[in-house]
């Protein structure tokens, strides 16, 4: 394989462990190799951006191993030109396979340009995304909560559903506190238009009255679950 770069480092990335190795020399020779293994601490890490400062290398690539390459990623982004490769496509031969013989593997396809760099956004995209992502799996926790919640009502046959379109706005959540903290709601409790926390005469009052039965309510602390967190969602 013909070289085009004369100074490159591979890094082997392990969730303890971060083994270097930089390939260093004329293109038409064979390059030195420097070899060296570094913790994956924040002070190793450092340590690791100046043993490659002291080798004037500047080109570094690194497998995209679930998210252990990330906090690599972000130390040596302002120091050095940095590649991300996909681990199918830089997968070296199968037999006796070592972390040094894994980093050296990825110092020589970079040196030789033979590795397509994956995408990594801005540091602002990354930190969006992953504000984003942890919304939608948020959003996808209340839903879950909101069906648990159906389930039981279901289960204990109260029917708050057949009198108001939104159980977990303002007064579908007033009656739910009210059935977790043991009270009875009747019927004319949950009417349109009635106030869940006016007290109504016993003479009006329906005799259908609804309680959560104990097998129902279980022991949850927190009944509404994220419901009481992040309060109401347009979704």
């Amino acid at each position: 394989m013909d070289a085009v770069r004369m100074c490159c480092a591979g890094l082997d990335v392990h969730q303890e462990t971060v083994v270097a190795c930089v390939l260093k020399g004329p293109i038409e020779q064979k390059p030195q190799c420097h070899l060296k293994t570094f913790g994956t601490t924040t002070r190793e890490l450092l340590g690791l951006q100046d043993w490659l400062n002291e080798h004037g290398c500047l080109e570094v690539v690194m497998e995209s191993t679930g998210v252990l390459w990330k906090p690599v990623w972000n130390i040596l982004e302002g120091s050095c030109d940095l590649v991300l490769a996909n681990a199918r496509r830089v997968k070296n031969m199968p037999g006796r396979k070592s972390d040094i013989q894994d980093a050296r593997w990825l110092a020589q396809l970079h040196r030789c340009g033979l590795i397509e760099g994956s995408m990594v956004p801005e540091q602002d995209i990354r930190d969006l995304r992953d504000l984003t992502r942890y919304r939608s799996k948020m959003v996808q926790a209340v839903t879950a909560e909101k069906n648990r919640i159906h389930k039981i009502l279901q289960d204990a046959n109260i029917k708050l559903t057949t009198f108001m379109s939104d159980l977990y706005g303002v007064s579908g959540r007033g009656l739910l506190q009210k059935i977790m903290d043991g009270e009875v709601v009747d019927e004319v409790t949950v009417k349109p238009g009635q106030n869940p926390f006016k007290k109504e005469s016993s003479a009006v009052a329906r005799r259908a009255q609804w309680q959560v039965a104990p097998s129902s309510s279980r022991d949850d602390s927190r009944p509404l679950g994220p419901l009481g967190l992040f309060g109401e969602t347009d979704h």
